[in-house]
């Protein structure tokens, strides 16, 4: 998730809750292709600014989003050793992990 400032700077890079967009789980350890493969062709949405927005700045966080990743993961492990429920369906946990950036990407 990327959390945008009233300037249209980004300021924040989180991770969210299964149950909020419906994805399925891959360890941190397993994202690395995908952070480094991210790509959107020009025609996903209507305003091209808006993909290279989103584009640059996976780009551009990239050590910081696999944090994010990892942070998640710790995360989900405390969840299991202290909860009998599945993580990844308790909805009073939507962002897993989060981190403050300097918005100076796109």
């Amino acid at each position: 998730m990327i959390t945008i400032n009233e300037a249209g700077r980004a300021t924040t890079l989180s991770t969210t809750n299964q149950w909020v967009t419906g994805t399925r789980y891959i360890p941190a350890d397993q994202m690395k292709p995908f952070i480094d493969g991210f790509a959107m062709a020009k025609g996903v949405h209507k305003d091209p600014a808006l993909v290279t927005f989103i584009t640059e700045l996976i780009h551009g966080n990239k050590a910081n989003i696999l944090g994010l990743y990892q942070d998640r993961d710790r995360w989900i492990e405390r969840y299991k050793k202290n909860s009998e429920g599945d993580p990844f369906k308790d909805e009073q946990h939507e962002v897993l992990s989060s981190l403050e950036i300097n918005g100076e990407h796109p």
